[in-house]
């Protein structure tokens, strides 16, 4: 394990329909939108684990150490987006936070 505390950091936009989308500055690959604050916290604990281990190599110990800064934008989010990362929407949210 690292000696150092590992540090990352999410940029977190209030959509003008009170959506919210999350933005990785330095979490690989991550771009998350959510309908409200609760879902993006149970959104955000489920996915990061997933994004440190795939796109930064990090073992479970260091992914217990890692800190996540999540910071408000007054911004208006970015519109561009990876035409390999669709926006998803889930018309029933029990089917979307199972898991599939």
């Amino acid at each position: 394990m690292q000696s150092q505390k590992l540090e990352f950091r999410v940029t977190l936009f209030v959509n003008e329909d009170g959506t919210y989308t999350a933005q990785g500055e330095n979490l690989r690959g991550l771009v998350l939108e959510t309908e409200n604050l609760e879902e993006m916290r149970k959104e955000l604990l489920r996915l990061t684990p997933r994004l440190l281990r795939a796109n930064h190599g990090l073992s479970d110990d260091e992914i217990e150490e890692a800190l996540i800064h999540i910071s408000r934008s007054d911004q208006k989010p970015p519109r561009r987006r990876s035409p390999s990362a669709p926006r998803l929407t889930w018309d029933d949210v029990s089917f979307a936070s199972a898991g599939v």
